[in-house]
């Protein structure tokens, strides 16, 4: 899942770009392709120290004091740290996407909400809270990835004001009848 994480990221960026965006908008879009590519070694350890729980947990009395370290670096790493890399590379598509029309609206806000739940996660072990609160922005995140990917897979297309400042976005089902009106 972390090669696609990062497909995913370069290539939401190219259509991002098909936009026209300026140029402080394209370097946000750099931005978090970059942020997301940051990530995925954390992501990589996160499950390595997943495969190593369950090695230790299996080892039985053998594994058991060595657990509560490596259970501590996994927390750290993947409730601490990736939430606040994934608050960085949500807020930039948040705000790419809605600058560029290049997603529908509430697409956008979900993106937005979701990195302010991210950011929230990351604090969430320095405030002494419980991981149980992490669900909620997870949850608006996979919402996210869900519906922006379903949304790409069935063609994307410019909405809002970016779709009525450009002609060349009439539908292909449309073009040759009742244009002038777009």
């Amino acid at each position: 899942s972390v090669p696609a994480i990062v497909l995913f990221a370069v290539v939401f960026r190219r259509y991002v770009l098909t936009f026209a965006p300026s140029p402080v908008v394209g370097a946000i879009a750099d931005f978090a392709v970059a942020v997301t590519v940051a990530a995925a070694p954390l992501y990589l350890l996160a499950v390595g120290l997943e495969s190593a729980m369950v090695q230790l947990v299996a080892a039985g009395e053998a594994g058991r004091d060595s657990l509560l370290g490596v259970f501590a670096s996994w927390d750290w790493v993947y409730n601490s740290f990736a939430y606040f890399l994934e608050a960085g590379y949500m807020g930039a598509w948040a705000f790419v996407a809605w600058r560029t029309g290049a997603l529908p609206r509430w697409i956008g806000a979900v993106a937005g909400v979701t990195a302010l739940g991210h950011l929230f996660n990351s604090q969430v072990l320095m405030a002494g809270l419980s991981d149980n609160l992490t669900l909620i922005p997870t949850a608006f995140f996979l919402l996210w990835f869900v519906a922006t990917g379903i949304y790409l897979v069935r063609g994307g297309r410019m909405t809002g004001s970016a779709a009525v400042a450009d002609p060349l976005t009439v539908a292909p089902a449309t073009a040759g009848v009742g244009a002038a009106a777009v």
